[in-house]
């Protein structure tokens, strides 16, 4: 079923139509595919005249410099006074940011994810699609909205950001998806250079020293290695700047694991874990990555734990 004949879809259309003043949100540090959607929900919003706020307390990373409109982002949203609460790309209320549960009633909440708890008044939850931007394209498209070249832009930095440049987690509807935001106005190819093919020579320095540490759990068939807040420090650049979405992705690649595993130490024995795989090797990321408390997609998942590198290493031979 093409996601624009979704049953949801018209009471989405129904709210977003009977009201005026929406607070468009995301989970802390949005990604490509969070901030892709937010702001191109704010242009095809506005579009319609509505007033729009889109909020995030996280400095971007300066590759979604990409994203038109990107220093948009407010850092002290109203809630108490809009009308409707729209979430993106984010399974718990607890990892939405500015997220008061007094204002649940007026929430329209819209992701792609299993582990979502359908937390607002409204939800519209759909598993088999690249993105929450692909969700927000159909969901414009539903509206009537006609897609600009901000709109269109936006919404491929969300897609080729949770698809991998197209590597994985494409649908047709997806394929459809692109060629139309090209046909608008979107340029796939200045989207897709920004956020994989320009990096500061410092992320590289992370990246190999992280490379340097690479084995292979072979009890798991898992590839891993290890960001060290050591390493982290020799370094002034932000850690959203540092790409490592991308080298996790990279590590997929390693043929002789069917996953990989990049972990990075946030504080002393705290780490956040990012799995990946590829669509042929078959390994389902998100069971391993739910016994750490974590989730995501089948192929790229990730969680947070709090032990060693060797507890986190035992946990995976059980698997």
């Amino acid at each position: 079923m093409r996601p624009n004949t979704d049953p949801v879809l018209a009471e989405l259309c129904h709210e977003i139509q009977s009201n005026q003043h929406f607070t468009i949100l995301s989970h802390h540090g949005p990604d490509g595919d969070g901030l892709g959607a937010m702001f191109a929900l704010y242009w095809g919003l506005s579009s319609l005249g509505k007033e729009v706020v889109i909020a995030s307390s996280s400095q971007p990373s300066a590759i979604y410099s990409c994203i038109p409109g990107i220093e948009k982002l407010s850092r002290n949203p109203r809630l108490d006074i809009t009308q409707r609460i729209i979430t993106l790309d984010a399974g718990e209320p607890s990892r939405v940011e500015y997220y008061d549960s007094a204002f649940q009633h007026r929430v329209i909440m819209i992701d792609h994810h299993a582990s979502n708890s359908q937390f607002g008044a409204w939800n519209w939850l759909k598993l088999d699609i690249s993105s929450t931007s692909e969700m927000v394209a159909w969901l414009l498209l539903e509206l009537g909205v006609a897609f600009t070249p901000n709109i269109a832009n936006s919404l491929l930095v969300g897609i080729y950001f949770d698809t991998g440049n197209l590597q994985h987690n494409v649908y047709p509807s997806t394929m459809e998806m692109v060629a139309r935001l090209a046909q608008s106005g979107g340029n796939p190819h200045r989207i897709r250079r920004a956020l994989t093919h320009t990096k500061p020579a410092e992320a590289l320095k992370v990246w190999g020293s992280a490379l340097s540490s690479l084995c292979i759990l072979e009890e798991a068939s898992t590839a891993y290695a290890v960001v060290a807040k050591t390493d982290l420090r020799q370094v002034s650049l932000p850690l959203p700047d540092m790409a490592l979405d991308q080298l996790s992705n990279y590590m997929s690649t390693i043929q002789e694991a069917g996953s990989s595993l990049l972990l990075t130490e946030r504080k002393e024995n705290q780490y956040k874990g990012s799995l990946r795989s590829e669509n042929f090797k078959n390994v389902d990321v998100q069971a391993i990555a739910q016994k750490f408390g974590g989730g995501g997609h089948i192929r790229a998942s990730g969680f947070k734990h709090d032990g060693s590198v060797d507890e986190i290493l035992a946990i995976l031979k059980e698997s």
